[in-house]
């Protein structure tokens, strides 16, 4: 199995040669939402209230490559959230349609992952 990870490092849009990876059947896009964090956790609360990595605007998100990267069947998963973006007030999950169109791809269903806030301890050993 071939993986190949991308890093988002103040907005240089994906700095690696993609002929040296090939294409692949699966590609798994966690786009670093403009979203911010809403606040201090109980469960953390040693983990500050600003996001710990840079985000990129829609039109940044749009330039990823990720057409590039799929097979011609190739399936994506994209994560988003039900917020808003922070500076223009869009919906991600409006975004995540446009993005998917942008790549190339094809709405089919959507997976919910209701995510209970754990203690940090405790998060390796949840199913």
């Amino acid at each position: 199995m071939n993986t190949i990870c991308g890093t988002i490092q103040e907005e240089k849009i994906f700095d690696f040669d993609k002929s040296m990876y090939g294409k692949y059947s699966t590609i798994v896009v966690d786009p670093p939402w403009n979203q911010g964090k809403t606040g201090k956790r109980k469960v953390r609360p040693n983990q500050g209230i600003t996001l710990d990595y840079p985000t990129l605007s829609k039109e940044k998100l749009l330039q990823l490559p990720i057409n590039e990267l799929g097979t011609e069947n190739s399936f994506l998963f994209l994560w988003t959230t039900n917020s808003k973006d922070k500076k223009t007030g869009e919906p991600f999950l409006k975004m995540s349609f446009d993005l998917m169109e942008q790549w190339g791809y094809n709405f089919y269903t959507m997976i919910t992952w209701d995510k209970k806030p754990v203690p940090v301890l405790l998060v390796h050993f949840r199913l």
